[in-house]
Formats: C-alpha cells, structure tokens, sequence
C-alpha cells in the first residue's frame, strides 16, 4: 500500500525556502560589473545524473530558478548565469558576471531528483552588490572582506530525510582567483598633486635672468655701434661722388730781370 502524507503542505514547506527547515544564509559581498563565482560541494553518487540549479528566491514559496545544467561536465549558460557540473568531483560551480546592485538578495544552489525534478538537496546565502563608485570612495573595509578568501555554506543532505533543507556542515567556496574574488578593493588616500614651487626657486631664477638681460643689452649696443658707423661710411662715399677732389695748382717760376738762370748769364 503507498504511503501518503498526510500534511501535504507541510511536505510543501519543506521543499521550498521558507520553512523552519530553511539553513541559515551565508553573506557575500561584491561590486557592480564583477564577476562571482560559487562553488557548491556534495557527495559524489553513483546513481543517475541528478541536474543542478541555481535560483533566487523571490518570497518564502517562491526561488525563480536563473540556470540548470543539463550533462556532466559541460557549461550552461542562461543570460548572465552559467553552471559547470562536475559529479565524478563532487562539485558544481555557478558563475554570475556583470554584477548589478538589483541581484543582492538570497540564492540557493539546488540539486533536483531525475524522477520528478523535486529538490533533494539545498544551501543558501545573501548576496550583496555595492555600486561600483563606492569602491573607489572608501577608505577602509571591513578586515574579514579582504582577509577572507573562502566562506562556507551547507551542501549535505540532513540525516533522515532527503526534502529537509539541510545544516549539516559542508562548503560553497568563493575560489581566490582574482577574476572571481571581489572584495572592496582599498585605494589608497588622495594626495594633492599640484606643483609648488620650492623657497629656492625665485633665487635660482634670478642671475638666469639677468645674465640673459645683460647679453641682450651687449647684442643691441653691438648692432647700435655698428648701424651708426655703417651709415658714416655711406655718408663719406656718397659725399666724395658727389665733390670729387680738384688737382692742386703748380706755382710757375719767376726768372730775374736780368735774362740769367741760376746765376748763369
């Protein structure tokens, strides 16, 4: 004879968020235009492929499912979403890129039966997602978002039942590859960039100064002195064109009366 449960709902309750059974959310913090990577660990199984989802949750009822593998060892992508399965490893990996601030809230890794698709295991956290320019404001964080590389979240099934969300301990890591890692970086303080000129600078302008106004002052007397005797010289030529030099008249000799020459009669 089949069993049949005799509190539907209850059984509801247990299979979505929402519930008593609901394991406590582990927090992540990213920033806007990032890219986060989760990793969620469970048993390895022999049985039939059992796919894996990742999904938000919308209320208490209500996880809108964002990407579902679909084989082994393959990549799905689903828009912004992509999941990696590996079962042979015991793990799936989700990736989330180009983060915007309206994905903070609660997500849940699931893993769905292949006979009806129900959840039989499940882990939840927070996700966070500051903008993009508080990154680049603050001057501190918060010493666990940049010590912290990996953050642990439960991913075994509960012991006595496979529908209870469970809280036994196991892991969703956040891997310390830079490209998926993205706590709030921390700039360094602003440092004013503007150029003063040191005490010593006016001093060591001054002979510069006026070693350059002295040579200009040689330069201009040098073509003074030049100019005036240029125009002297083309003053004296054109004078001598113009009043050319007379030749100098010889005095004519005077003979005595006497008819003699150098005391000669």
């Amino acid at each position: 004879m089949a069993w049949r449960a005799p509190h539907p709902l209850l059984l509801l309750l247990l299979l979505f968020p929402g519930s008593q059974a609901r394991s406590k959310a582990q927090v992540l913090q990213s920033v806007a235009g990032q890219t986060l990577t989760v990793r969620c660990q469970y048993p390895p199984t022999g049985r039939h492929y059992e796919k894996k989802g990742w999904c938000k949750e919308a209320s208490a009822l209500v996880c809108i499912r964002l990407v579902i593998s679909s084989k082994p060892r393959t990549v799905a992508w689903t828009s912004r979403f992509a999941i990696w399965d590996d079962p042979d490893a015991g793990f799936f990996t989700v990736t989330m890129t180009d983060l915007r601030e309206e994905d903070s809230g609660h997500y849940w890794c699931r893993i769905y039966r292949p006979s009806d698709n129900s959840v039989s295991k499940s882990v939840r956290f927070y996700l966070v997602v500051s903008p993009a320019f508080a990154s680049t404001q603050a001057s501190w964080a918060p010493h666990d978002l940049v010590s912290s590389q990996t953050q642990t979240q439960s991913c075994v099934p509960p012991t006595g039942g496979a529908r209870q969300a469970p809280e036994s301990p196991s892991t969703i890591t956040v891997p310390s590859h830079p490209s998926t890692l993205l706590p709030v970086p921390l700039p360094s303080r602003p440092q004013n960039s503007t150029l003063r000129p040191g005490p010593a600078a006016p001093s060591a302008l001054v002979p510069v100064l006026c070693g350059l106004l002295v040579a200009k002052s040689l330069v201009l007397s040098a073509l003074l002195v030049w100019w005036v005797l240029r125009n002297r010289h083309v003053q004296h030529q054109g004078r001598s064109l113009l009043h050319p030099a007379q030749p100098r008249p010889q005095a004519h000799r005077r003979f005595p009366p006497g008819g003699t020459y150098g005391g000669k009669p």
